[in-house]
């Protein structure tokens, strides 16, 4: 308690002692408070008092509202009404989120200044299952223990600064605030919209305008919106020092103006603020003459010849086999325009979206990949909640084409929807939006797990992904990695499993090795990839050449030439002397018979010679050698 006290003290928090939580019969929270905390929605507590505090408990919560300059919004993803698609449009930036002990997650903004936001249950509608915690709240934050489970940081407030409230959740806010509906909600009305005037960087001009927008539409026909409304807007703006950027402007006035209407709609119709019908043209057909008259351009390839460009492609693979790791060192590579692992990349800027690691885990991973250059042009989206839906496709697009991002990598597919992964037609609609996305010309590749294996199914297939064949359809290439650990070190198999832009290649291997000295992790491209079997018959091939020129050569002399591993070598060796190709001899033997041979060893070591004409057959070859059996090789 002391320590993670003085922590979130030292963040700008007022922290208050909790003590044991539980649930009662109907599944309702119970908390117990050691001491009356009131007092400490206006001033602080001190180190002393956290010190004296964690001798009686041992679990921990936060003052919301301006004393710790914070609104919480509390989405409760577990209940059966949670409303996914009013959570969506709230588009929530990047900032601290925890995971609740009941499963949901707890989104930390910066309060915003000038209002009086009280605690508000079910936004939006009843039964929307995210609240509000702001002024005369608090919220349980980890690393606090109750009857049913933990909470814990996804995103640190250590990690990452508090974001501004969004402005679609503020809207919502705001107009809870002016028409106070919900019986649930705390909410007064909020001060006058003349203390939102004349604002400098920094004292939360975002946050201000749309409160100001908020008010003037809802007593305001949309028809005059911008012939009325909009101006004054822009005159507001003006008394801001400096002015908000006329994008920044446009892009507040049309979100606010968005939702006021469905809000509008909802009031009339339940399902018009939510549901859009979208009429789409028939396109003419075009004859076999013209198809065949036209000329297209040839296939290009954001990795060469991996990944098509402005396609749906995906990386495969089961658990904890460098997916991401693999992902970022292509991403770094596309970025900059060079090859990786020998494979030539198309430049382009890329947007990464992860949802499954924290801030620090990313930044960790890039680290050890010793990607440091900070000009890279990768920009990511970490941790947000995302999901792969209409809003997901509009709002990705945009910020992409506005910033020239060509590349969108999703790490993992899985962690960004909620449908059946064996439900076709589930699944369908979650690639038919990866489609559309792919269709404004950006490339879009995605990792996705392996189903589970036998042990002994070393099979691979397009069927190994996990989840309905749409997925497999659906995409332009597919590629799977499978890890094989062998006596010298730890090997990335590459399998190319799909192209629809060109052939296919014969599987690669990538060795992954850690410097001793730095930690940092290197990706080796050691060539084509060789089974077990290949491997062996390769290395027949070479010790053989080798044979032919003449002289006695023992095991290690061929493992020092980097043939294979030891027990390739092994294997090669004692096949080609049961072939008869190879013969053999022991040192002592050799010294005997006066035979010179290089090098030192142990008097039964086995030596190689090429067995030449007639005289290669093992019986004959074991009459030479006065009894020696053949077949006691000791290999």
């Amino acid at each position: 308690m002391q320590e993670f006290g003085q922590k979130y003290l030292d963040l700008g928090f007022s922290v208050i002692p909790i003590g044991r939580i539980t649930l009662d019969e109907n599944g309702n929270k119970i908390i117990s408070y050691p001491i009356p905390w009131k007092k400490y929605q206006s001033q602080k507590a001190t180190p002393e008092d956290i010190t004296t505090w964690s001798n009686r408990c041992s679990n921990i919560g936060i003052v919301t509202g301006p004393i710790s300059n914070l609104l919480v919004l509390d989405a409760d993803e577990y209940k059966p009404t949670f409303d996914k698609v009013l959570f969506s449009s709230l588009n929530i930036p990047v900032t601290p989120v925890q995971k609740t002990a009941r499963g949901g997650h707890q989104y930390f903004f910066k309060y915003p200044q000038g209002l009086d936001i009280r605690n508000d249950v079910c936004i939006g509608h009843k039964g929307s299952g995210m609240d509000i915690r702001a002024n005369g709240g608090m919220t349980i934050v980890a690393p606090t223990k109750t009857s049913y489970g933990q909470y814990e940081w996804i995103v640190s407030p250590e990690d990452c600064d508090m974001a501004d409230v969004p402005p679609n959740l503020l809207n919502i806010i705001l107009s809870s605030i002016t028409n106070p509906s919900n019986p649930n909600s705390e909410n007064k009305p909020h001060k006058p919209l003349n203390t939102l005037i004349g604002l400098a960087e920094g004292e939360g001009r975002d946050n201000a305008m749309t409160t100001f927008l908020g008010g003037l539409l809802t007593s305001r026909r949309p028809d005059i919106w911008d012939t009325e409304v909009w101006p004054m807007i822009e005159a507001v703006n003006n008394t801001y020092k400096p002015p908000l950027s006329k994008s920044d402007l446009e892009r507040i006035y049309k979100s606010i103006t968005t939702k006021e209407l469905q809000r509008r709609s909802s009031q009339t119709s339940p399902q018009s603020a939510t549901v859009q019908v979208v009429k789409k043209e028939f396109t003419p057909s075009i004859s076999f003459g013209e198809l065949m008259t036209q000329e297209y351009p040839a296939a290009r390839f954001v990795l060469d010849p991996y990944f098509e460009t402005n396609a749906v492609n995906m990386v495969s693979a089961p658990p904890n086999t460098w997916k991401s790791w693999f992902l970022f060192l292509v991403a770094s590579s596309i970025a900059s325009g060079e090859e990786v692992l020998s494979f030539k990349t198309e430049q382009s800027s890329v947007m990464i979206v992860n949802e499954e690691d924290t801030f620090r885990a990313v930044q960790d991973r890039f680290k050890l990949l010793d990607i440091t250059n900070k000009k890279l042009p990768i920009y990511f989206h970490i941790a947000q909640g995302l999901k792969i839906d209409k809003e997901f496709v509009d709002g990705i697009v945009k910020e992409m084409k506005e910033k020239g991002i060509k590349t969108l990598m999703l790490d993992s597919l899985r962690s960004m929807h909620d449908a059946e992964e064996n439900d076709s037609t589930q699944m369908q609609e979650v690639l038919d939006h990866l489609k559309e996305i792919s269709r404004n010309e950006i490339t879009v590749i995605f990792t996705h797990h392996h189903r589970k294996r036998h042990p002994l199914d070393k099979q691979q297939s397009a069927d190994a992904s996990r989840g309905s064949s749409a997925i497999n359809a659906a995409i332009s290439g597919h590629i799977s990695l499978d890890e094989e650990k062998r006596e010298n070190g730890t090997f990335l198999i590459i399998h190319h499993m799909k192209s629809k832009a060109g052939p296919k290649i014969e599987p690669v291997e990538i060795k992954i090795a850690k410097t001793d000295l730095t930690g940092l992790m290197t990706f080796e491209y050691q060539g084509t990839f060789k089974s077990s079997d290949k491997k062996i018959e390769a290395a027949k091939k070479i010790i053989t050449d080798n044979l032919k020129e003449g002289g006695w050569m023992s095991v290690n002399d061929f493992i020092e030439l980097h043939i294979a591993g030891d027990s390739v070598v092994r294997t090669a060796l004692r096949d080609l002397k049961k072939s008869g190709i190879a013969m053999t001899i022991t040192r002592s033997e050799a010294k005997a018979k006066g035979i010179v041979v290089s090098g030192d060893g142990r008097a039964n070591e086995q030596l190689y010679a090429w067995c030449e004409g007639k005289d290669n057959e093992l019986d004959t070859f074991a009459e030479k050698l006065r009894g020696v059996d053949p077949n006691d090789v000791p290999l």
